[in-house]
């Protein structure tokens, strides 16, 4: 047998140490593949929603809280009247102190009501000797502008009726009630004027009745 045959026979073997720089230069295998480690990471990400509330719940919520205030601003949009109160003073008609069939009213209003006030309009009586409020209107309105000195002299006010007249100036207008009311002596003769003097947000009102 010649030397090449057992060369041949014989099997290369590579030397220990060229074979760690082999294992050294070579790149290091990786285990997880790029797709699998992305999953992986998707899956332990934290939501920002809690658990307990699904996308859907979350959605319905906003779409609840936007309709919530567009509802509010209708709401506080909506014209609805403003009622004001005023001074009014029963005419006194003939001599008897009793009731009658048929009651003229003098009403102090503020000069701001001028703008608001008509013939015809439909006002509402209440006072201390009327159980429950009478239906009025307006016969006339004087445009002539009075102080609470310049009324009483004028319509013979008591200075017990004088106290309640407004400090600023006032216009005088006439109320008629077909229904009767008590004539009596002293303050209690005032009956209270409530009538509508252009609208206001519905809002305000509900803030009053907080406030209230």
């Amino acid at each position: 047998m010649t030397e090449a045959q057992q060369d041949q026979k014989t099997p290369k073997t590579i030397p220990s140490r060229e074979q760690r720089d082999q294992l050294t230069s070579s790149p290091p295998r990786q285990i997880f593949r790029e797709h699998a480690l992305q999953h992986y990471i998707q899956q332990n990400e934290k939501s920002v929603l809690p658990r307990t509330i699904s996308p859907f719940v979350f959605t319905c919520c906003w779409i609840v809280l936007a309709l919530s205030i567009l509802a509010g601003f209708f709401i506080w949009s909506i014209p609805v009247p403003n009622y004001v109160d005023t001074l009014g003073v029963p005419i006194v008609q003939g001599s008897s102190a009793s009731t009658t069939q048929t009651t003229s009213i003098l009403a102090f209003f503020p000069l701001s009501a001028q703008a608001y006030i008509r013939s015809g309009q439909i006002v509402q009586i209440g006072g201390p000797t009327i159980e429950y409020p009478l239906t009025g209107h307006i016969t006339s309105a004087d445009t002539e502008h009075l102080n609470a000195t310049e009324l009483g002299k004028r319509y013979a006010l008591s200075s017990a009726l004088a106290q309640f007249l407004p400090a600023s100036e006032v216009f005088v207008g006439t109320v008629a009630t077909s229904q009767a009311i008590p004539q009596q002596s002293g303050t209690s003769s005032r009956v209270t004027i409530r009538y509508q003097q252009g609208t206001r947000q519905a809002l305000s009102l509900l803030l009053d009745l907080s406030n209230s």
